[in-house]
């Protein structure tokens, strides 16, 4: 389902649903949706040591997780794949 930004701030008011924290709301909700930041931490996979990654075994030792300061840049590669957490919850 799609919601129009009015939509979105009424539910929003109403509980209905639920996001938090948003700090502006009026930068961050859009005509269709909510803009979410990144948040400080990343999950990189371990594609040199690893050739598949077969999902009904434990994926322990797939993946490193990086944690960056508010201050620092993080660079994605092209090609690269990243999991990176949002700061708002949903």
């Amino acid at each position: 389902m799609i919601l129009s930004d009015k939509d979105i701030k009424r539910l929003l008011q109403e509980g209905k649903i639920k996001v938090e924290p948003i700090e502006n709301p009026e930068v961050q909700i859009q005509p269709s949706g909510i803009d979410l930041r990144l948040g400080n931490e990343f999950r990189i996979f371990k594609t040199s040591s690893t050739t598949i990654i077969d999902t009904k075994t434990p994926s322990d030792g797939y993946t490193d997780v990086i944690r960056i300061e508010d201050d620092k840049p993080f660079i994605i590669h092209p090609g690269d794949f990243v999991l990176g957490t949002t700061k708002e919850y949903i």
